[in-house]
Order: structure tokens, then C-alpha cells, then sequence
């Protein structure tokens, strides 16, 4: 077992599905494209919780025509994102595009693996539990301002201040708020919660 292939381990008590969640839920602070949390759903899904133990091997060989149907993402899309992936430092890829993806498992563990390793990805975790803090944080503060603002607009309705609403509009435009109208000023759903 090649020494560089084997990673620390999940945080104690993390599961690969909460950890999974954590990326979902953080995919803008990781710069992660809709494509590939999508092709680390099916990477995650051809794992075992074991391979996320200290001192595993954590990869999948699942063929690029299978990870494409499962993704529902194109072929050519899955050799992009993994360039992208790997080139990010989320995944290590231990074979070239063409070549065939196979491993030995014995007992449930892995003891080589040639195709894509997800080791770099698990020794993030830490990373990926702040930015998936941040999320939450950030989403839940964008709430607090939108309902803050609908007040705001409420308010000034209510005392028909039409140059109070001028200049509010003047300042906090229609579409401000990620191109939300700021007159009806739909709430959109609770901020999340991270997975536990």
C-alpha cells in the first residue's frame, strides 16, 4: 500500500454521508461547480464507511460512463470536473483518462487502488466543516438583512414617506439581494442548519 494514498480519517464522529452534506452545503465557499458535487455524490456512494478510517485507502473505480449516467452529467463533463477536482487539490488521480480503473479489496479494505484516490478530499475535512459554517452563517445572515429590509420598506409604506421610499429604493434597488424584488420581497426558505 503506497504510503501517499492513505489519509488521517474523518473527524470522530463524522459520517461520509454528514460529510457529504458539509460539502453540499458549501459548495460556493469551496468554489465547487453544481457538476462536481454531483460527481462526489456518486464518488461517495461507491465508498465504505471504512474507507474513511485512519490510515485507509478511500478511492472508487467506478467506470466514467457509470459516473456519468449516475451524475447525470455528460462523459466528457466527468474527465473535466476531475481535472478540475484534482487540480484543486480535492482528489488524486493514480491513472490517465483512458486507462482501465480497477483495485483489490479484501476483507471490505482497500490494499490498491488505481484511479481515483479521495484522500486529499478526507484530509480537508476541517477545512470543509469551516466553510460549511460559513454557509450557514452567511445564508442565515442574508435572511436577518432581507427581513430587516422588508421592515424597512413596510415602515416607510406605512407613514407614506414617498421620498423616504425614493431614496430607499435609491439605495437598496428592486433587484438588489441576489436579484430578488425587493417590492413583494419573497422570503426564500429558512437558513440551514449544518448536517449532524
Amino acid at each position: 500500500m503506497s504510503q501517499h494514498l492513505v489519509h488521517n480519517g474523518l473527524p470522530n464522529g463524522l459520517t461520509r454521508w454528514q460529510f457529504f452534506g458539509l460539502i453540499q452545503t458549501a459548495q460556493r465557499q469551496l468554489g465547487l461547480s453544481k457538476g462536481a458535487i454531483s460527481y462526489l455524490k456518486v464518488a461517495v456512494s461507491h465508498t465504505l464507511d471504512e474507507d474513511y478510517l485512519s490510515g485507509r485507502i478511500c478511492s472508487f473505480w467506478t467506470s466514467v460512463t457509470k459516473i456519468a449516467t449516475r451524475a447525470e452529467i455528460d462523459r466528457r463533463q466527468v474527465a473535466r470536473i476531475e481535472v478540475e477536482l484534482a487540480a484543486k487539490g480535492w482528489l488524486v488521480k493514480t491513472a490517465s483518462d483512458h486507462s482501465s480503473r480497477c483495485d483489490s479489496r479484501r476483507n471490505g479494505r482497500i490494499y490498491h487502488e488505481f484511479r481515483i484516490n479521495l484522500a486529499p478530499l478526507i484530509e480537508r475535512a476541517i477545512e470543509v466543516q469551516a466553510a460549511a459554517r460559513k454557509a450557514v452563517f452567511e445564508e442565515a445572515e442574508e435572511e436577518r438583512l432581507r427581513l430587516r429590509i422588508r421592515k424597512l420598506f413596510g415602515q416607510i409604506r406605512k407613514h407614506c414617506a414617498a421620498n423616504a421610499m425614493d431614496a430607499a429604493e435609491e439605495v437598496l434597488p428592486k433587484t438588489s439581494m441576489n436579484g430578488l424584488w425587493m417590492s413583494g420581497f419573497p422570503l426564500r426558505r429558512r437558513p440551514r442548519s449544518l448536517p449532524r
